[in-house]
């Protein structure tokens, strides 16, 4: 792992994987880690489903989901309302 996810691993002690699912912990979406931004270093930038456009979360609101803990059907979503 390289970037500013590496520095999130380091000084959070959370491992945002690309592609791994999370929650939100302030409005319980759900949606899934995308590559990281230079320019966001202390966010995670998440596609919650039914989102158009990617958020910058801070790594203590989100939970990492493992996949046991996915439910079926929860995947992202390019339709829906415009959120961000």
């Amino acid at each position: 792992m390289t970037g500013q996810y590496e520095y999130i691993f380091l000084y959070y002690g959370v491992r945002p994987v690309i592609g791994g699912r999370v929650e939100h912990t302030v409005t319980q979406k759900l949606g899934s880690i995308m590559k990281e931004e230079s320019s966001h270093g202390h966010y995670v930038r998440v596609q919650f489903d039914d989102y158009i456009y990617p958020s910058f979360c801070h790594p203590l609101e989100l939970d990492f989901l493992a996949p046991d803990e996915i439910e079926p059907g929860t995947t992202p979503s390019s339709k829906g309302s415009d959120h961000g």
